[in-house]
């Protein structure tokens, strides 16, 4: 069963969407949210499905900040070693993550105060910078 399709500009994000409500037998009411994302040349079709019982700007924003809270777990996996933790206890697992976000927070400073730096440079910055100061006496690290 499909109801009312509406298309509409959503300047707050930059995308198109069009919201098309049904019901399914074992789900209930579900939109279905098409979304037009500029990219380059054109747009890239996506499609959203949601439960949310609220407007189609909230479910847009509700999906973009889990979009943005996956990107940074990804690159928090990926590139600075989230995921490697092999320890089974909770304290040691938490730990793990605050370095990580740590080592993150550093990296950014160093693509902050030099923007020519890759990504990859920048890692290797934080990353004498940080030896250094472990490794001088007077650094509030060193304790």
């Amino acid at each position: 069963m499909c109801h009312l399709v509406v298309e509409l500009v959503y300047k707050r994000f930059g995308w198109y969407a069009k919201r098309i409500k049904i019901t399914l037998a074992d789900v209930g009411p579900l939109d279905v949210l098409l979304i037009w994302l500029p990219q380059q040349e054109g747009f890239q079709l996506m499609a959203l499905f949601s439960t949310l019982d609220a407007g189609i700007q909230e479910v847009l924003a509700a999906w973009k900040a889990r979009w943005n809270l996956e990107q940074v777990h990804r690159l928090l996996k990926q590139n600075l070693g989230l995921s490697r933790c092999l320890s089974r206890s909770y304290a040691a697992q938490l730990k793990h993550a605050d370095l990580t976000i740590e080592a993150l927070h550093l990296i950014r400073q160093q693509k902050h105060l030099h923007p020519e730096l890759s990504w990859r440079a920048a890692q290797h910055k934080a990353a004498k910078n940080l030896k250094s100061q472990l490794l001088t006496e007077h650094s509030s690290l060193s304790a």
